[in-house]
């Protein structure tokens, strides 16, 4: 008898400004996401790392390629990129749901 291992939660491909990227969608569900995120709404100086972090958490190794798409000419602003994560999050919870 052997024992499986079934995935706690699957994959989600969402397409947000031409690019599509896949979420977990546990990552949103966990304490970290939650953490990270009321740092950065709080601001200050403690923030800076939750700024980082958080993008990291939600997409891994496809940051780079999410970097690259979204300011292919220049350094990509937080503003940007957290445009992009606010939509992707809303597609993820509308795929979820």
């Amino acid at each position: 008898m052997s024992t499986q291992i079934k995935p706690i939660s699957r994959m989600i491909a969402v397409t947000v400004e031409g690019i599509t990227v896949k979420i977990d969608p546990g990552v949103i569900k966990k304490v970290k996401f939650f953490k990270l995120f009321k740092e950065i709404q709080n601001g200050g100086p403690e923030s800076i790392n939750a700024v980082t972090e958080l993008p990291d958490l939600l997409f891994g190794e496809q940051m780079s390629t999410i970097e690259s798409a979204l300011s292919p000419n220049e350094d990509l602003s937080i503003e940007v990129l957290y445009e992009f994560i606010a939509k992707v999050l809303s597609e993820v919870g509308a795929k979820n749901s």
